[in-house]
């Protein structure tokens, strides 16, 4: 318990330190809250952005799906294998269809969905373009 108020005296004669020393240069002050804010408005602006403009797979990462239940709930499972030659763990980056129906067959699961991500050519000749395409 000593220790706590020691570690309380040292952050508060510390904070108080600061605090006189922001006083005395207010034009570093000034800079220190305009880089603060910039720094925080840019993260906060990108991240809006980031999250409007990604398709829905990759919107997962930063909110709740808007159309199930309970999106808190939702997981990403990953199916680990050892390697053979060395007997290290691995994660698949792709699972059988076989093992995706085994585990939405299983009971630990409310249910299971899969998704892969790629790239297709879309289109015949010199209109052919690349897009990035997604198996659900």
């Amino acid at each position: 318990m000593l220790r706590f108020f020691r570690v309380l005296s040292v952050t508060r004669d510390n904070v108080g330190y600061s605090v006189r020393g922001l006083l005395r240069s207010p034009g570093f002050t000034a800079a220190v809250v305009a880089t603060l804010a910039l720094g925080i408005g840019v993260n906060a602006t990108m991240f809006g952005i980031v999250d409007r403009l990604l398709g829905i797979v990759d919107r997962l990462l930063l909110s709740a799906p808007a159309l199930v239940k309970d999106g808190e709930q939702v997981r990403r499972l990953y199916a680990r294998m050892r390697l053979p030659w060395n007997g290290e763990w691995v994660h698949q980056r792709a699972l059988s269809y076989l093992d995706f129906t085994d585990w939405r067959e299983a009971r630990s699961f409310a249910s299971v969905a899969a998704y892969w991500t790629s790239e297709a050519t879309l289109g015949h000749g010199m209109e052919a373009v690349r897009v990035r395409a997604s198996l659900v």
